[in-house]
């Protein structure tokens, strides 16, 4: 498939390349990729993660292929993984489609990329605050009565008219986790967010007592609190269970869905930041404690 000058391009990047079909078949790893993740052969991407536990038999819940074979546009997730010699390392990966002249997905390109020391840097304590409170935002919805109601929000840059987009995530998140009768609760995501490249959500949602709900609920109401984010800071989110936590600590003390707008969201900031540098920066300030990224 390659000539020769093109290989020998490909086995000098210093970035990890590898291109592969549709189905995932391996079609070509560069040197750098086989560096990180071993010389073994394999047929399928996902076969380069055989020396982790439990891993190497099936596709990645995270990988970027499954929006790009829909939409056929470059597709990034940032994990957490330990490469063929356990050396831990968060690492970007990204997709991009490879589109024939009558518009079919033939093959994509996969490049993976370190980027721990930069990730480490903008999440030390004198960088941290400002990347989230600059980047970062949170938005709390109810079902309340229309289907989805904004309840109280941070400013969001991202969008022009704030209100009826969280309308509109809202309504989206309530079908999408809620599912009819059943109404889900915990931490999920992260999500594309619609229109928004490179932006995705995550979702806590939380069953609360309510005074003016959808009489369908018999006095319940279904609430997300939602976190708007760069994709390329989820790993900040990675400890699930300490977020978990917090945010039902905070929802557990207003009494009614209702009673929402009383919460301080300048200050659940804080707290939601503080569990993050802990989890990071524990056990030492180059520790890095992130869990995988996966789809809930």
């Amino acid at each position: 498939m390659y000539s020769d000058l093109a290989e020998e391009i490909l086995e000098t990047i210093p970035l990890a390349i590898s291109v592969q079909n549709p189905d995932r078949s391996l079609i070509y790893e560069n040197r750098a990729m086989k560096e990180l993740f071993g010389h073994a052969p394999r047929k399928m991407c996902y076969n380069r993660w055989d020396y982790l536990e439990k891993e190497g038999d099936h596709p990645c819940q995270y990988c970027p292929a499954y929006s790009m074979v829909l939409n056929k546009k470059p597709g990034r997730v940032v994990v957490k993984r330990n490469d063929i010699h356990g050396k831990e390392g968060i690492f970007e990966i990204s997709h991009y489609p490879v589109i024939d002249e009558q518009g079919k997905l033939v093959k994509y390109i996969e490049v993976i990329e370190n980027i721990t020391d930069k990730m480490l840097m903008d999440m030390a304590p004198e960088n941290l605050d400002k990347v989230l409170s600059e980047e970062i935002f949170i938005s709390i919805v109810r079902f309340g009565n229309l289907g989805g109601e904004v309840v109280i929000t941070e400013d969001l840059p991202y969008v022009e008219y704030p209100r009826e987009f969280l309308v509109k995530e809202s309504a989206f998140w309530i079908a999408a986790v809620g599912q009819g009768n059943y109404l889900n609760e915990g931490l999920y995501g992260p999500l594309p967010v619609l229109d928004l490249a490179g932006i995705v959500s995550l979702g806590f949602s939380k069953v609360m007592h309510s005074e003016s709900s959808d009489v369908r609920f018999k006095g319940k109401d279904y609430v997300f609190l939602l976190i708007f984010s760069p994709e390329k800071y989820l790993p900040l989110f990675s400890d699930r269970e300490k977020i978990t936590n917090l945010l039902n600590e905070t929802l557990d003390k207003m009494k009614t869905s209702e009673n929402l707008v009383e919460i301080d969201l300048k200050d659940l900031k804080l707290n939601l930041f503080s569990v993050i540098q802990d989890s990071i920066f524990a056990e030492g300030k180059n520790k890095i404690t992130l869990g995988m990224l996966r789809r809930e």
